[in-house]
Order: C-alpha cells, then sequence, then structure tokens
C-alpha cells in the first residue's frame, strides 16, 4: 500500500470501512440471518424469470419468517414444499425454493394453505403451498445485490476479506510505530545542523 493511499485515508475511515464490511459479511451468514429473521432461510438469489418484472434474475430477496394467519393475497412467499394439485394430500418437496405471489388462502379450520403464481407466469400453480412448506415472506428486494452474495458465499473470498482486514490493521499499526522514530530522526539532524 503506497504512502499517499495511506496518507490520503484517515484511520477512523479505515475502521469504519472495516466495521461495515463485518457487519454486512456477519448478517449475511445464513445462521446469523436465519436468527434475526426467524426463519431456515433468510434470503435468496433470485434464479428465474418467473416473477419479472417486480423481481429479475439476481436480485436478492431478504425473507422474514411468518406465522401462516399474517399472510394476504398479494404477498410474496417463499416456499419448497407443497401439495399437487393431483394429489393433493400428498407433501412433495421440489429442489429449489420458490418465490410465487399468493393469488387464493384457502382455510380449514386452523389449517391454511395458498394457491401461487409467478406474476410473468400466465397460470397459477399446478400445486397448492400448505402452511408448513411456507419459507417465509419477502420483506425486501435487492437489485443485482445476488450476484455480490454468491461471490462472498464462497470460503475462499470471506478468507480473503479476512486477510485484507489484517493486513489493512497491520499496516496502520506499523505506520505508527515507524512515524515516532522518523520524527526522532529528524530531530537528530536538526540538532546536529545546529551544533555545526
Amino acid at each position: 500500500m503506497s504512502r499517499k493511499f495511506r496518507n490520503r485515508i484517515s484511520k477512523e475511515v479505515a475502521v469504519a470501512v472495516i466495521i461495515i464490511v463485518m457487519v454486512f459479511l456477519l448478517f449475511f451468514s445464513y445462521p446469523v440471518g436465519g436468527l434475526i429473521l426467524n426463519t431456515t432461510n433468510p434470503w435468496m438469489v433470485v434464479d428465474g424469470t418467473s416473477m419479472e418484472p417486480s423481481f429479475h434474475y439476481g436480485d436478492l430477496i431478504v425473507i422474514g419468517g411468518v406465522s401462516p394467519e399474517e399472510l394476504r393475497l398479494g404477498d410474496v412467499i417463499v416456499f419448497q414444499k407443497v401439495n399437487l394439485i393431483k394429489s393433493p394430500n400428498k407433501l412433495t418437496t421440489i429442489p429449489l425454493p420458490y418465490a410465487h405471489r399468493i393469488v387464493y388462502v384457502n382455510q380449514v379450520g386452523d389449517q391454511y394453505s395458498f394457491v401461487t403464481k409467478g406474476d410473468n407466469n400466465m397460470e397459477t400453480d399446478v400445486w397448492s403451498v400448505p402452511s408448513n412448506g411456507v419459507i417465509g415472506k419477502v420483506v425486501l428486494v435487492v437489485p443485482k445485490l445476488g450476484f455480490l452474495i454468491v461471490i462472498l458465499d464462497k470460503i475462499e473470498v470471506k478468507i480473503g476479506v479476512i486477510a485484507a482486514i489484517a493486513l489493512i490493521f497491520f499496516l496502520w499499526s506499523s505506520k505508527k510505530r515507524t512515524q515516532p522514530q522518523s520524527l526522532q530522526r529528524k530531530a537528530m539532524k536538526t540538532s546536529l545542523y545546529s551544533s555545526q
């Protein structure tokens, strides 16, 4: 890191950036995010076009846990377990979580199920989503941030970020240690010139 760059960026700015990065990495760890948002899947990256124009490929959607009675028509839910319409009493796990909009709420006693549809699809889905198949409700959409999350989710990237943070702290602490010595040398040179 060049001296000009180190001098241009104050220690406070560096600490603030490091704290922001650490909070970002901490929040975007599944266990911590799951605890904060009360769900097993706190976010997912949109991987398709069925919800366009609401969500686009690469968007990050943040998912909050919700009880079935709180869900309403028009809410976008994320789910992975469904009852196929051909065999309505057989719970089936689909390979990936889906995020689709609720177009019909069915309530029998205290049991709920939801008929869903992608905003970009012509017809409703061929399943109903039982309340125990719902992962959560979409609470936030961040355009294109999903690409960054996919990159940051890799262990080698996390290690690289931690190494970079450690390097920045090392450089700043070494700069702090060398500054007084350079001031002492300057003072010695001045006293030598003045004594001659």
